[in-house]
């Protein structure tokens, strides 16, 4: 067997390099099923998330209220879930980032410790914009939740991931140089 992966190794490293990728990438995930059969609800992930939205909301002039989980508005009051808090989308992009072939381990842990404040950040932009295009220009919430922001949040997760593949190495790299020379 270990002849075999060597000749393969030699003959086709680009489609090893690809297998090895998609082994990591599904015992990557395997957090995420347990999470899921477990029953996963971060509560203080979903009252944070609901009162940053509506402290940006009531920052947007818009009439705002929050209470625990609920945020509710003139004509929404949207309870942010589980779901609604990225916490899937986070551990997908670390799976992604994790799982690169190549690339030594602190960079991709790096790279996943950033992708989280961005998953964070488009998350939240996620939320206000749902209420803020339901609020100001009356639009269906289902079809800016579901059409719009829900496929906008894989797009992010897909563009963060293809920018840290082409500058994210090079950008964690020059970090990492100039973190060894503070430290000396």
């Amino acid at each position: 067997m270990t002849a075999f992966i060597e000749k393969a190794r030699e003959q086709h490293p680009r489609l090893m390099r690809v297998l090895l990728f998609l082994v990591r990438f599904n015992l990557l995930a395997l957090p995420l099923y347990l999470l899921l059969w477990t029953g996963f609800d971060p509560v203080w992930l979903r009252e944070l998330n609901a009162w940053l939205t509506a402290g940006i909301i009531d920052l947007l002039g818009l009439e705002v209220s929050q209470s625990g989980t609920i945020v509710d508005t003139a004509h929404l009051s949207m309870d942010v879930s589980t779901d609604s808090t990225g916490w899937k989308s986070y551990i997908a992009l670390s799976a992604l980032l994790i799982a690169v072939v190549g690339h030594d381990l602190d960079m991709r842990l790096l790279g996943a410790g950033i992708g989280l404040l961005v998953v964070f950040i488009g998350n939240l932009m996620r939320l206000v914009t749902m209420i803020y295009l339901v609020e100001v220009f009356g639009l269906s919430y289902g079809l800016v939740h579901d059409l719009f922001w829900r496929w906008g949040l894989t797009l992010l997760i897909f563009l963060y991931w293809v920018a840290w593949m082409q500058h994210g190495a090079a950008v964690t790299a020059g970090l990492r140089k100039t973190a060894n020379s503070i430290d000396r």
